[in-house]
This record gives structure tokens, sequence and C-alpha cells, in this order.
């Protein structure tokens, strides 16, 4: 096993858990992006470049109680489960 891959892989997954937590706790996504999922924009903006020291060492303030983060995240996830759905329909109708 390359050790250099696997502190890459742990830096990777370090940050884009760090970041998908301050996202959930209410920061701004970086990136363009449908998605709602936390993990899926931590994920892109790893991928952009967009994730730095400075920034995950940046307190985000909570302005959203937790029930409002868990409606937020399950009207996200619907959304996204909509999306897929429909995109799915269009496909099969086109064949």
């Amino acid at each position: 096993m390359d050790n250099i891959g696997s502190t890459e892989k742990f830096d990777k997954v370090n940050k884009v858990s760090q970041r998908a937590k301050q996202l959930i706790r209410g920061a701004k996504k970086l990136v363009d992006i449908r998605a709602g999922n936390p993990l899926t924009i931590a994920i892109k903006e790893f991928e952009e470049g967009l994730i730095t020291e400075e920034l995950l060492a940046e307190p985000v303030e909570t302005k959203k109680d937790f029930q409002e983060l868990i409606a937020q995240e399950v009207g996200n996830l619907s959304e996204e489960i909509n999306l897929k759905d429909k995109e799915e329909e269009e496909k099969k109708e086109q064949e």
C-alpha cells in the first residue's frame, strides 16, 4: 500500500467530513450544485479545490435549530429523489 496515497485519501476524507459538518450547521455552499446533501456538496467543493485549512477553521454560526435542519435535509433528499425519478422517466420515454 502506498503511504502517500493513503495520506491523501485520509486528508480528503478528513476535509470533506469537516466541511459537510459545517454545511449541516448552516454554512453556505461554495459550488453551484443542485444537490442538497451536505456530503455531496463537500465532495464537489473538495474536487474544485475550495476547501482550505482557513475555511475549515472558520466558526460556523448555527442559525437553525435541530428540527429545522432535519426538515431541510428531508426536503432536500425528497427533491433529489424526485429529480432522479423524473430523469429516469424521461430516459424511459426516450427509449
